[in-house]
């Protein structure tokens, strides 16, 4: 807005086209990244039961609802005082739009997880 509050008024056109570029690269920068990501996520621990010393493996599916493509994500899982990191691939906005990722479950934790 500066530059057309300065070039306006005294003739530089070039100035006030500047400006409105600025302008429309931030409508469109905001534009781009106000939409959130419609995704359904849910997740299941095999097997429900598991003794001292058993492996377990968590399933994540994390399913893409929206009809664009969804970059790289970072999902955190909880077991009461511990957060897990899972790195989820891109999600295409056309077929496959669904990605199963496992995992293993903390060991050293002992949690009861209420889905």
């Amino acid at each position: 807005m500066l530059l057309y509050g300065i070039g306006a008024p005294l003739g530089y056109y070039p100035f006030a086209l500047l400006a409105l570029a600025g302008l429309g690269a931030v409508g469109g920068g905001l534009l781009w990244t106000i939409g959130r990501p419609r995704l359904q996520v849910s997740r299941d621990v095999m097997p429900m039961k598991v003794a001292r010393g058993e492996a377990a493996i968590a399933m994540l599916r994390v399913t893409n609802a929206a009809r664009w493509s969804q970059g790289n994500l970072i999902a955190r899982d909880a077991c009461r005082s511990t957060w897990i990191t899972v790195q989820v691939p891109s999600l295409a906005g056309a077929l496959p739009r669904r990605r199963h990722i496992g995992y293993p479950p903390p060991s050293a934790v002992r949690c009861r997880s209420d889905l």
